[in-house]
């Protein structure tokens, strides 16, 4: 096959040359030349043909600069998939970001950064590990947050749990998914006051102590600080619901907590500044 292309390819050189030569003969003798004539039906064949090669050469240019741009088209979209995936995972990081700056200013607290690197079984564990631990200063019963956005403003803490052990280079916290916690709470915009169950979902538990307290759907519930478990001032849920039933002497709440613990990645240990 490759020797049959070779003589076609040698066929057509001296067929070209042999036109040159006769093409020059008759125009220096100004003459009709019959051997022009005779190669005048075979040049237009040429010509033709050298008109489809040019096509075709410039088709074969034009597509090969055409993979060119889609290349460099494709490793843009590359590109900017991974600056996209970039941004999205910068944006669920930075309340936990702007939390931690803001913790960072307070002079009557200290706060440790950690990463969780293990979590209990289930959609929503009840413990998982960090990667703080008592060589960072962490005790047993220090307060756990992470950083959400709140009202539209980032910065704000949403409670998480506390730790539960303590060993070098790690801790376990015992989040608010876990049945046996039980935290104490006062209703934000009230200070009315009550306690709000562990539970294995979004949506936990609670009662408040005083049956004609002032309660409404949306309010925000944080810690009281009356105990030595969480730290007070932390945000814990929203009320969705409040129920009063017959002559029952407390009002029980049903609360939606401000934290994906699905999704929990980034939390911080935090710690009154004399507890060091």
């Amino acid at each position: 096959m490759k020797t049959n292309r070779k003589w076609i390819v040698a066929s057509l050189v001296i067929i070209v040359m042999v036109m040159l030569v006769v093409s020059a003969i008759g125009a220096s003798q100004n003459v009709n030349n019959p051997a022009l004539e005779a190669v005048v039906p075979m040049q237009r064949v040429i010509n033709r043909l050298g008109t489809a090669i040019g096509g075709w050469t410039s088709s074969l240019t034009e597509l090969s600069s055409l993979k060119a741009d889609n290349d460099a088209l494709e490793t843009q979209i590359a590109q900017l998939e991974s600056e996209l995936l970039d941004a999205e995972a910068t944006m669920e990081e930075q309340p936990y970001l702007a939390a931690v700056w803001e913790a960072k200013k307070e002079n009557d607290r200290r706060v440790i950064e950690s990463r969780v690197i293990s979590k209990s079984k289930g959609n929503w564990f009840q413990t998982f590990v960090i990667d703080q631990g008592s060589d960072a200063g962490i005790q047993p019963n220090d307060t756990v947050v992470t950083g959400i956005m709140h009202d539209g403003e980032f910065g704000a803490y949403a409670l998480i749990g506390q730790v539960s052990e303590v060993g070098n280079g790690y801790a376990v916290v015992q989040s608010l998914a876990n049945k046996e916690t039980n935290v104490a709470f006062e209703i934000l915009r009230t200070g009315d006051q009550g306690i709000l169950e562990g539970d294995l979902s979004a949506i936990h538990k609670g009662f408040l102590f005083n049956s004609e307290a002032n309660v409404a759907e949306g309010d925000d519930l944080m810690t009281t600080g009356i105990s030595d478990f969480y730290l007070s001032g932390i945000l814990i849920g929203r009320v969705t619901s409040i129920q009063k039933e017959g002559d029952q002497l407390v009002k029980h709440l049903r609360v939606e907590t401000l934290v994906d613990f699905q999704k929990l990645k980034s939390v911080f240990v935090i710690q009154e500044a004399d507890n060091e």
